[in-house]
């Protein structure tokens, strides 16, 4: 295993053990010290990766989004983007612990500091997305189209998730409806013309 690949993993290991003492004792009730002591790690090896304990709820949030558009990237070019997208919240079906994941939002919605740093990071999330929709579409990154897609699949997927948080249910469902709707105009499915 080479030093970037162990890196990745303690990175990894200190953002689930960070989520899963967020949702046990609470955001603002967990101490780096504790995160640290429960990963086998130092305090000051927690600080190597993280410089708050908002960068390391984040890091495990955003591992999860950096799965699903490396996922996306890699889709068929012979499926619509509407297609790729409903198979790539498909597959995060089985992906993760579906209540710690919702208590998690939760915690989101209800710390101040992480919300904002959640919508700002999540707006980052949709520039990144900007490639993989401009190659699928054939269209330039810098399209208003392009602009327009990756910010509305954003706010789809934040609202979904914000709801699904709290009353439960099937995140997929919901989140494939939620994407039908936004299509009825032909937003995801056709190169379209205009915007």
């Amino acid at each position: 295993m080479t030093i970037e690949e162990r890196k990745e993993r303690t990175r990894a290991l200190l953002a689930e053990v960070a989520a899963d003492l967020f949702v046990m004792k609470g955001f603002d009730h967990t101490t780096v010290e504790e995160i640290a002591q429960a990963a086998d790690i130092s305090p000051r090896t927690f600080f190597r990766y993280f410089a708050t304990k908002e960068e390391v709820v984040m890091s495990f949030l955003w591992l999860k989004v950096d799965k699903l558009l490396a996922s996306l990237a890699v889709r068929p070019s012979d499926e619509s983007l509407l297609e790729s997208v409903q198979v790539v919240f498909r597959s995060t079906e089985a992906d993760s612990d579906v209540d710690r994941d919702r208590q998690l939002l939760r915690l989101l919605a209800t710390t101040p500091s992480l919300r904002a740093r959640w919508l700002v990071d999540g707006w980052e999330s949709a520039v990144r997305l900007r490639p993989i929709i401009a190659g699928r579409l054939g269209l330039e990154e810098s399209s208003s189209r392009v602009g327009l897609i990756a910010n509305a699949l954003f706010m789809v997927a934040e609202t979904v998730l914000d709801q699904w948080s709290y009353d439960g249910g099937d995140f997929v469902g919901d989140m494939l409806a939620a994407l039908a709707l936004l299509d009825r105009g032909g937003l995801l499915s056709t190169g379209g013309e205009g915007i």
